[in-house]
């Protein structure tokens, strides 16, 4: 989840946010239902 995933790296949730996008339009990860996400 998104907040276990803050807490893991130190990354502030609003940074991870911007940071998830990215790699997201990158076609790194996908975002899955219950703030989850796996890399492609």
């Amino acid at each position: 989840m998104l907040d276990e995933l803050a807490l893991e790296t130190q990354i502030p949730t609003y940074n991870l946010v911007g940071e998830l996008l990215n790699l997201e339009l990158k076609g790194v990860v996908k975002p899955l239902p219950g703030k989850k996400y796996e890399l492609t």
